[in-house]
């Protein structure tokens, strides 16, 4: 394995809970990203975004040069997302302002060399996650609660609605391009996650869950088409 993190093997154990989730390469296929849950802490753990070497020899791949970031006023959830198509910034979403709950992220991207950290979403009682560059670096795609709200209870999942958004790459230009909670009635929702563009930029291919009150009740893949 790449990464080989102690395990909590019972309630008793002392070992805190770790984990990690989401690693994606670098479109050069040089680096890996990846989010780490590093220590106890707010409602889900103290995480940390990591970027390593990638390196293969003899047949045998192994991480190098792993560093560690944690930019903003607050260190508890951050989720990594992938790497703009220059390899030079990393896109994740995460609660890094000072009392920000972890059910409000907002998506940012960090310059690896100079560690310059970029808010593009300023929602602090909206969920904003999965967001990604386009291939030609000029849009990014987003999964956001907007306009449907959203809560903190420890239930949330059983009323969260998303929707897919696009913005240009400073935060500018913020617009929806769907509308699948629209019309659906009191009881059904949808909620949308990870989502991936074709080479060439014409197509998204999207997640969606689908469900009735608090139970799921179907959901698969679907493609969106930009003409």
């Amino acid at each position: 394995m790449l990464t080989n993190l102690s395990t909590k093997k019972s309630f008793f154990d002392k070992q805190p809970y770790t984990g990690v989730i989401h690693p994606h390469f670098s479109h050069s296929g040089k680096k890996l990203l990846w989010s780490e849950r590093i220590a106890e802490g707010g409602k889900w753990g103290e995480w940390a975004l990591k970027v390593a070497d990638f390196v293969v020899e003899e047949e045998e791949p192994r991480l190098e040069n792993i560093r560690m970031y944690q930019p903003g006023e607050q260190h508890l959830f951050y989720e990594s997302h992938g790497f703009s198509p220059d390899d030079k910034k990393i896109i994740f979403s995460g609660n890094l302002k000072m009392g920000q709950d972890e059910n409000y992220l907002d998506i940012y991207t960090l310059d690896l060399e100079t560690e310059e950290l970029t808010r593009l979403t300023h929602s602090m009682s909206e969920w904003d996650e999965h967001a990604q560059f386009s291939p030609s670096g000029d849009k990014i795609v987003w999964m956001s609660s907007t306009r449907y709200g959203m809560n903190t209870e420890r239930n949330w999942w059983k009323y969260l609605k998303t929707d897919y958004w696009m913005m240009n790459t400073d935060g500018s230009g913020k617009t929806q391009i769907t509308f699948f909670n629209q019309n659906l009635g009191d009881s059904k929702r949808i909620i949308c996650s990870d989502c991936s563009w074709n080479p060439d930029g014409t197509k998204l291919a999207v997640t969606m869950l689908v469900c009735d009150g608090e139970e799921a009740t179907g959901g698969g893949i679907a493609i969106i088409e930009f003409f």
